[in-house]
């Protein structure tokens, strides 16, 4: 009996700590604003990472690079945003001090804001552990790279050779995309309202979530592939054709086909999901923004 209320009492112990800890976090915070700027000039390819802070990305109004962290933090946390040029390669990084106490916040609301180069990108990567990347402009990069533990991606316009996506529990939604793809979340939804792929492999791939696409008309040939568990729909203006189902497929709804006239090496598109639904349908004439 002594025992059972001695586990009782370091219980309630424990919970008066966390509730103390967010309390001060709460109750005593800073409007945080630091900056760092440098020229872009000769900058092809930008890295950054950010393990907890959303990430918002913008065109520069001039010819440098802004990383600016604003928010609410907590006073019992501090953070710095550091900017290391390696020749063309710039990395972008930011600290968290006190990370593990100031996320015990109810009002603790930070952001990593970065204005980019508008055309002059071959590789943009993005690394980050819980937050997650929007971008409101048109971005124009040769390359896009996303991992994330948890956030997603929210982007009005991509327009580039490859766009690659890989989130844990993070939604993708992207207004207008053209290029080739790689999206994979594991039980986040994805949505593409226009579309229009290259000529490379593509593949959009969810365990759990639903996903929503609309491919553009083009005149560049597409084979597609569309299959899950759940409901697999399309109104594409395709010809629809038969294909062994391997192992892995066999028993799911799935939808094959070709779309425009086919050449040796048409683009190809898979959009697979375990239980969640999947729509494609034609998009309305690709505009670009």
């Amino acid at each position: 009996m002594k025992k059972h209320m001695t586990w009782i009492s370091l219980l309630l112990l424990l919970v008066l700590i966390i509730a103390g800890i967010v309390g001060v976090n709460s109750l005593y915070t800073v409007d945080l604003d630091k900056e760092q700027s440098i020229e872009a000039n000769g900058i092809e390819n930008i890295t950054i990472s950010s393990d907890i802070t959303d990430i918002y990305l913008s065109i520069s109004p001039d010819n440098q690079i802004h990383a600016q962290i604003t928010g609410i933090a907590s006073k019992l946390s501090d953070y710095d945003v550091f900017l290391v040029s390696d020749n063309d390669h710039l990395h972008i990084q930011t600290l968290e001090k006190n990370a593990a106490i100031s996320s015990l916040s109810l009002t603790k609301s930070v952001g990593l804001h970065i204005d980019l180069p508008a055309n002059q990108l071959q590789n943009l990567t993005i690394r980050t552990k819980f937050g997650s990347v929007y971008a409101e402009q048109p971005l124009t990069t040769e390359n896009f790279s996303f991992k994330s533990n948890l956030g997603g991606i929210y982007l009005d316009s991509y327009a580039g050779q490859e766009l690659t996506v890989d989130s844990g529990l993070g939604n993708i939604q992207i207004k207008k995309l053209e290029g080739d793809a790689s999206l994979t979340t594991s039980s986040g939804q994805i949505t593409i309202e226009q579309w229009r792929p290259l000529n490379k492999q593509n593949k959009v791939q969810t365990n759990k979530g639903n996903i929503e696409v609309g491919i553009t008309s083009s005149s560049q040939a597409l084979s597609f592939l569309f299959y899950s568990n759940g409901l697999v729909r399309t109104d594409l203006d395709a010809s629809f054709t038969t294909v062994p189902a391997p192992l892995s497929q066999i028993g799911m709804n799935r939808i094959a086909g070709k779309l425009g006239e086919m050449t040796d090496h048409p683009a190809k598109l898979e959009i697979g999901s375990d239980t969640g639904k999947i729509i494609v349908k034609k998009s309305k004439k690709f505009t670009k923004s």
